[in-house]
C-alpha cells in the first residue's frame, strides 16, 4: 500500500478499467479523518442534506477560533492527521482563513468542503494559508438541475468560477457528486467537465440515508453505484483501490481518466467499519459505519451520525478548564475506536428499502425554522 492509501494499480486495457486486485480488507486501524463543522448555517438547501450538516442537532452556537484550536490541537496530539473543514457552509465564517492557517500548522492534510459559492473571492487567500485541497459539492453542471438540487438561483456560474479560481491558485480540486435519480443522467456531462477542466478528481457518492430528509426520500432517489459503472469503465483506462484515512470507511474504486483527472466511486455494498458500540443498534449495519470523527461547531465529538447518545462533549463555549476537558473527551473517543473491525458484507440497499423508517434523531425547532425559511 502506498503512503496516500492507494492499493497498487491494476493494469487493464484502455477503455475497460476494472480493479484486478480483490477488495482490500482493513486490518490495522490508525485514526479516522476529522470532519470539523465550523458553522451550522448554510446558504444552499440541498435536497439530500440533513439540516444540521456535520453538527449537532442545534444551530447558531459555535466555538470561537481559540476554542476550536484547543480542540484541534488535542486531536492532533492524539494522532489524528487528516482534517476536513466543513459546515453548514464553512466559507460563511469570517475567520475561515485564520482557521485554515491554524489547521495547516497542526495536521499533515487539510481539506475544505464547500458548496463553492465563495471560492472565486477567497481562493488566493486559501492557497496562501496552506490549503492543499478543496472539495466542492457539485451534483450537476446543468443549471436547471443544479438550482433544483440546491434550492438556489443563479449560483452555478459563481460556483464554477470558484473551481477555476482554486485551480489557478494551485489548489487541488475534488468534486463531490451525490448520485440520485434526479441527476444520474448528468453523469456523462460531469465527466466531460472534469476532462475539459482538469486535472480534477470526481468523487461519486451514493445517496446516504439520514433521518431527515428521511426514509421515503432515500427510497425514491437511491441509485445503486453498479448502474453508473459501465460509463466509468468506458471512459477510464486504469483502476485501483483507495483506502480511506486510517483505514476507516468503505474501500473505494478509483479510475484514471486520460487528462490526469480521476473518478472515485464510493459504494456501501463493499463494507464498512464498525465497533462494539454499534451492537444492538436498530440501524446496524448502517450504510457508512464509522468513517470519520465529526467535531461539531458547538464542541461535540460525534462518532455516529444517527445516535446522539454516543456524542462526547469536548468543549463548550466559555469553558474555563478547556485543555483538561478536551483531552479527556479525546481519550474516551480513542478508547471506543479500539474495538473497530471491518464488515465486508453487511449493509444492503434492498434490505434497507424494505424496512420501516427508523428515526433516532430529530432537529430542534429552530433548525427546522431556519431550514424551511
Amino acid at each position: 500500500m502506498e503512503a496516500n492509501g492507494e492499493i497498487r494499480p491494476a493494469a487493464s486495457a484502455a477503455g475497460n478499467a476494472e480493479p484486478a486486485d480483490s477488495l482490500p480488507i482493513p486490518v490495522a486501524y490508525e485514526r479516522p479523518h476529522l470532519r470539523v463543522g465550523l458553522i451550522g448555517e448554510g446558504n444552499f438547501r440541498c435536497t439530500y442534506c440533513p439540516p444540521w450538516g456535520e453538527n449537532s442537532y442545534e444551530i447558531g452556537k459555535r466555538l470561537s477560533r481559540s476554542e476550536l484550536t484547543c480542540v484541534l490541537r488535542s486531536l492532533a496530539n492524539a494522532g489524528f492527521q487528516v482534517v476536513k473543514l466543513t459546515g453548514g457552509e464553512p466559507t460563511l465564517r469570517r475567520d475561515l482563513i485564520e482557521i485554515v492557517e491554524d489547521a495547516c500548522r497542526l495536521f499533515s492534510e487539510v481539506r475544505l468542503i464547500t458548496n463553492g459559492w465563495n471560492l472565486d473571492r477567497i481562493a488566493p487567500e486559501l492557497a496562501q494559508a496552506g490549503l492543499a485541497t478543496v472539495e466542492v459539492s457539485l451534483d450537476s453542471v446543468e443549471e436547471g438541475i443544479f438550482n433544483e438540487l440546491t434550492s438556489s438561483k443563479n449560483t452555478l456560474p459563481k460556483v464554477l468560477a470558484g473551481i477555476h479560481g482554486c485551480l489557478n491558485a494551485g489548489i487541488n480540486v475534488q468534486l463531490n457528486t451525490v448520485v440520485m435519480k434526479k441527476n444520474v443522467v448528468e453523469l456523462e456531462r460531469m465527466l466531460d467537465f472534469v476532462e475539459s477542466n482538469g486535472p480534477i478528481e470526481l468523487k461519486l457518492l451514493e445517496l446516504v440515508y439520514y433521518e431527515y430528509p428521511g426514509h421515503d426520500f432515500w427510497v425514491d432517489q437511491y441509485v445503486p453505484m453498479s448502474h453508473v459503472l459501465p460509463l466509468i469503465l468506458q471512459r477510464s483506462h486504469q483502476a485501483s483501490w483507495l483506502v480511506p484515512p486510517g483505514s476507516f470507511g468503505t474501500p473505494m474504486r478509483k479510475f484514471a481518466l486520460p487528462n490526469g483527472s480521476s473518478v472515485v466511486v464510493k459504494d456501501g455494498n463493499f463494507g464498512a467499519v464498525y465497533a462494539d458500540m454499534c451492537k444492538n443498534c436498530p440501524l446496524f449495519p448502517c450504510q457508512d459505519g464509522l468513517y470519520g470523527l465529526s467535531v461539531t461547531a458547538d464542541g461535540l465529538l460525534k462518532m455516529c451520525k444517527h445516535r446522539p447518545d454516543l456524542h462526547v462533549r469536548a468543549l463548550q463555549h466559555g469553558d474555563q478548564d478547556s485543555v483538561h476537558t478536551v483531552d479527556a473527551a479525546v481519550q474516551e473517543i480513542i478508547e471506543r475506536y479500539q474495538s473497530s473491525y471491518f464488515l465486508p458484507i453487511g449493509w444492503n440497499a434492498d434490505t434497507v428499502a424494505g424496512e420501516p423508517p427508523r428515526r433516532l434523531v430529530e432537529p430542534t425547532s429552530n433548525v427546522l425554522r431556519w431550514y424551511r425559511s
